[in-house]
């Protein structure tokens, strides 16, 4: 039985007016959004004490911290001594003044919009912190933290010992191959004579890094150290300075997002859709004279 004509350009129509329908759902504006990218590095030493046979008093010379966070291109810094301000950008509220656990929510925090953030503490205890989460795309977040701590001493021995408690804990992850996340913590300890000659120490427990992708496990570490540096090599009678730096740094960087489908790429679909061979030839089913 053939379909009448009136019953074939009603199934033209309907087919003319869901394709023009899908493109004006296309055609709607919307923002841009990539896959969430998340970094977090966070360490905390306690309990310091410096031992050593022959060590004289020991004088406090230096005392400080240093805080940044950019996003989407604008940033902050702050500085101080034992308590330097967070630097924090993003989406309100910042994080808490001298809260070192995650604020994301990708890590269990309660903060679900794109932010950077730096904090630190040193005093008798020291603390860094820098987390990163974005779904901006192109846009390349960083956050980082600084404290530092040193003393003076006179010592006969050939050596002095840094013993410590520690935490830390680093993530960096990405659902997006195409994004990149980056975390790192550093803690180096130093011995420097009035010469200019120096000892150092990085412990391993104290010193990590993770990128993304591919994705690591969270690591979380926590333990006491007894960290040796020798004098050896030290101007014997100077006045040695014993130096302890912390670094926390994040970074996050989303991967462009697809631009939608333009109305011009819906309207050529329309016309593949509208103009398919018929079974008696090529010609398309709008110039067919029944």
């Amino acid at each position: 039985m053939r379909t009448s004509k009136t019953a074939k350009a009603a199934g033209l129509v309907a087919i003319g007016a869901a394709a023009i329908g899908a493109a004006a759902i296309v055609a709607q504006p919307s923002a841009a959004r990539a896959a969430l990218v998340y970094s977090y590095a966070e360490q905390t030493i306690s309990n310091v004490q410096i031992t050593g046979a022959g060590l004289g008093t020991l004088t406090l010379s230096a005392l400080s911290g240093s805080n940044s966070a950019t996003l989407g291109g604008s940033g902050v810094s702050t500085s101080g001594t034992n308590d330097a301000p967070e630097a924090y950008q993003g989406a309100p509220p910042p994080a808490p003044e001298n809260s070192f656990v995650k604020y994301s929510t990708a890590g269990g925090g309660p903060q679900s919009g794109n932010f950077a953030r730096g904090d630190s503490l040193v005093g008798a205890a020291a603390s860094a912190v820098a987390e990163t989460a974005t779904a901006s795309p192109l846009s390349l977040d960083t956050a980082s933290s600084d404290w530092i701590f040193a003393s003076t001493f006179t010592s006969t021995g050939s050596s002095v010992s840094i013993s410590l408690d520690y935490s830390n804990d680093i993530l960096a992850q990405t659902s997006d191959p195409g994004a990149t996340a980056q975390a790192s913590f550093t803690m180096n300890f130093t011995v420097q004579d009035q010469h200019g000659h120096t000892s150092r120490a990085a412990p391993v427990e104290l010193n990590a890094s993770l990128s993304s992708p591919l994705n690591s496990p969270e690591l979380i570490g926590s333990g006491s150290l007894s960290i040796p540096l020798s004098l050896a090599n030290l101007t014997s009678g100077d006045t040695y300075t014993v130096t302890i730096a912390g670094h926390a740094f994040s970074s996050a960087l989303a991967s462009a997002v697809p631009e939608p489908m333009s109305l011009g790429a819906v309207a050529g679909a329309m016309s593949l859709t509208i103009r398919r061979p018929s079974r008696r030839g090529s010609r398309s089913i709008l110039k067919r004279t029944w």
